[in-house]
Order: C-alpha cells, then sequence, then structure tokens
C-alpha cells in the first residue's frame, strides 16, 4: 500500500516500486518506509523541506537508488534500528536539520555505495 498525504509518502507491504516522486513540505516524513515494508524499490524520488527525516526507513531487503533529500527538519536519510539488508546506493542529502545519514544498526546490516552525505552517522 503506497498512501500520499500531509505526511508525505509512506509505503507499506511488499514488491511495490517508488519512482520519480517530488515530495515538497510533508509534515512529517517525505518518504517513509514502515516496518512491515519489505522488497521495494525506491528510486530517484525527491523530498525538499519535509518537517522530520526526508527519507525514514523502517522495513528490510529494499533498494533505495539515487534518491535527494534537501532541508529536512532532522535527518535526511534515517535508518531505524531494526531496518536491515536495506541497500542505500547514490542517493544524496544536503542542508538536513541534523544528520544527512543516520544508520541506528550495527556496521554491514545495510549496504552504502556511492552516496553524497556530508553530515552522518554510520557505522
Amino acid at each position: 500500500m503506497i498512501l500520499v498525504g500531509l505526511d508525505g509518502l509512506r509505503v507499506d507491504g511488499t514488491n511495490h516500486t517508488v519512482r520519480k516522486n517530488q515530495l515538497q513540505n510533508a509534515g512529517l516524513h517525505g518518504i517513509g518506509i514502515e516496518p512491515t515494508a519489505s522488497s521495494l524499490i525506491v528510486d530517484s524520488n525527491k523530498s525538499v523541506k519535509a518537517g522530520a527525516d526526508g527519507v525514514r526507513i523502517e522495513g528490510d531487503s529494499s533498494a533505495l537508488t539515487k534518491n535527494k533529500s534537501t532541508q529536512s527538519g532532522s535527518d535526511g536519510f534515517h535508518i531505524v534500528a531494526g531496518a536491515t539488508g536495506n541497500s542505500i546506493e547514490k542517493n544524496t542529502a544536503s542542508k538536513s536539520g541534523s544528520l544527512d545519514a543516520n544508520e541506528e544498526n550495527a556496521a554491514g546490516v545495510n549496504a552504502y555505495t556511492g552516496n553524497h552525505f556530508k553530515n552522518l552517522n554510520l557505522p
């Protein structure tokens, strides 16, 4: 299930593709990947001025590529504890209120390749 509303785009379920969306001024997260979401393709989306995280990842085993987050109120990309097996590749975050990337899991749980994050918390 994909829901669009005041709080941006929320993705739940399996095997969805979320591509080329532009989200601006979301009240909470620009893109929120719910804890029960898995096996998603999240590609070439842009979140601008989200109230909290630009992209918040709570689900597992998804591929996030070429997404951009700018001027989020908190983290550009936030990978919460327990979100595992995700591939985060060629994403960009800038001017985030807190960190451009914030990973709450141990090293090696999620894969990072070719991202552009200036301020980050990665294991």
